[in-house]
Parts: C-alpha cells; sequence; structure tokens
C-alpha cells in the first residue's frame, strides 16, 4: 500500500523539476524594446518606409491620430511613405514604461518629430503592443497622438 502512495509522489516531485528546469529564461523587456525602438527610428530617419515595415508583425494595425486604422503590409509602407514626404524628417521615441508577459510587451513613451534642418516640429505620446515572433519582437499594435 505504501508503494502505491510513493510512486505518484515521486512521479508528481519529477514532473515538478523538470517543469521548473524548462522555465524561459527571463525577459529583459526594457532593452528588447529599447532595440526595437532605435531600429525603427534608425529606418525612418533613413526614410526607409519598407524597412519600418519589417518591424511590424503581418498583422500589425496602426492607429495613426485623426486618421482609420492601416493594416497590411503595402497599407503600412504607404503610409509611412506619406509621413515621411509630409515633412517630418526623423523622429526620437522615448521608453517611459516597458513591462511585459511572456511572448507579449507593452510601451509607452514620448515621440519628438523634426524637419530636415532639425527642428521641432511634432510632440506627442505613444502606445505599442510588441509581440515576439521567432525571437524577434515586433510592433503588432501601434497608436500615437500628437501634443503639437
Amino acid at each position: 500500500m505504501k508503494i502505491r502512495t510513493t510512486i505518484p509522489a515521486l512521479l508528481f516531485s519529477g514532473v515538478l523539476f523538470l517543469g521548473a528546469c524548462s522555465q524561459p529564461a527571463e525577459v529583459d523587456y526594457q532593452a528588447e524594446i529599447e532595440a526595437g525602438n532605435a531600429q525603427f527610428e534608425t529606418y525612418y530617419n533613413a526614410g526607409d518606409a519598407a524597412g519600418l515595415d519589417t518591424l511590424y508583425t503581418a498583422d500589425a494595425i496602426l492607429l495613426p491620430p485623426g486618421g482609420q486604422a492601416v493594416s497590411g503590409a503595402e497599407a503600412r509602407v504607404a503610409f509611412w511613405q506619406g509621413v515621411m514626404a509630409s515633412g517630418l524628417a526623423s523622429i526620437d521615441l522615448i521608453e517611459d514604461e516597458v513591462f511585459g508577459m511572456g511572448d507579449t510587451a507593452i510601451d509607452r513613451g514620448q515621440l519628438i518629430g523634426y524637419d530636415a534642418d532639425g527642428n521641432e516640429i511634432a510632440i506627442g505620446k505613444y502606445l505599442v503592443v510588441w509581440k515576439n515572433e521567432g525571437g524577434t519582437w515586433k510592433l503588432h499594435r501601434d497608436i500615437w497622438n500628437l501634443d503639437s
């Protein structure tokens, strides 16, 4: 009778031990998202809308201020080309808060936009939902507003 209770207890303990050993490594969400934002700035500041779109998930949605939702790679590229052509030559993204769980992270921050002469022409706030796809963090939902 004692064996009947001991074996299940040992099996259960083994499963718990193996489960604890296979836990994913701790994610440094702040560093991952800062790196993603740095890449976003690099593509944007180089005027590379197609490169910028590689940072988005396939089903990403842009939610620009005062406009309709933008989805699909072709529409996102066209959107960013239009923004770049409007005179917003470069941007800075400043993370105020980053937190995550598993393959999802939330990034809240500020954005500053500049014209070709380096004059500040736009200030705003943003909120981005990031998803980890195959080890790469990508923008999944991107919403922002402008204060000026």
